[in-house]
């Protein structure tokens, strides 16, 4: 089956597991190039795959990416749903599973940017306007040792991979500035939201958290005889933390 290969290619790259990706997709190739081949694969005959054979003009392109190729504006439920999927599964956004609204708030306002090895895509010091998710490819945070404004050394702090966020820190505050720089390791495809989004949508979220927070309260005996606009004011506190089992 064709076009199910096709689709679990493009599910074993999206979790990670690019080996069986492009054994999959170079099947799928082949296979569209030489219907017969698949008479040989149900007769369990060996089949020796070439790059000639593997080769087709037109390939089914990552669904995420059309998505992306579209402006926010234009994005149809259809086009946020790969989106949306692929963001439920980052531990970033582990407390929006639930939280549909402001998922859709974040597929419809996200933008791919591309960055090409040894790009800076900011730099310590500068004012913080973005926040990134790695949709591939690998950043590294750096801070860079200069003496005159010459650099001396650049020291890599940590090295981040696909489906890990960063740039948050300097949003936390209005006009905060990046603590650390960031550098494009290999070539690369971020998703980044501005500031200005990336604030609505953590207000969307308290929003959503601080009603069900609040109904929890109202739920519980120690709370039963407490007036709303206390529960209220308790709710607003609230945060989310999350725990491994045992932990």
């Amino acid at each position: 089956n064709v076009d199910y290969r096709a689709s679990r290619s493009l599910l074993f790259r999206e979790s990670g597991h690019y080996q069986e990706a492009v054994k999959d997709t170079i099947l799928t190739r082949a296979l569209i190039k030489s219907p017969n081949l698949a008479k040989a694969l149900e007769a369990g005959v060996e089949v020796s795959l070439d790059s000639d054979m593997a080769y087709i003009t037109k390939i089914a392109e990552d669904p995420i990416l059309v998505s992306l190729a579209k402006p926010g504006p234009d994005r149809t439920d259809a086009d946020k749903g790969p989106i949306i999927d692929y963001l439920k599964g980052l531990k970033f956004f582990s407390s929006f599973k639930n939280s549909r609204d402001v998922l859709d708030q974040i597929a419809s306002k996200v933008e791919l940017i591309t960055a090409v090895k040894g790009e800076h895509i900011f730099e310590e010091g500068q004012p913080g306007n973005h926040f990134y998710i790695i949709l591939d490819g690998e950043i590294s945070i750096v801070k860079i040792k200069k003496s005159f404004e010459e650099i001396l050394d650049t020291l890599v702090l940590v090295r981040m991979f696909r489906g890990q966020t960063f740039g948050e820190t300097a949003l936390q505050s209005k006009g905060g500035l990046r603590t650390a720089g960031a550098i494009a390791s290999q070539n690369s495809r971020l998703l980044s939201l501005h500031a200005e989004e990336y604030n609505s949508v953590l207000s969307s979220f308290r929003n959503v958290l601080k009603e069900e927070v609040r109904a929890i309260l109202g739920s519980s005996v120690l709370f039963a005889d407490w007036p709303a606009d206390k529960l209220d004011y308790l709710a607003s506190f609230a945060i989310v933390r999350n725990f491994d089992a045992n932990a």
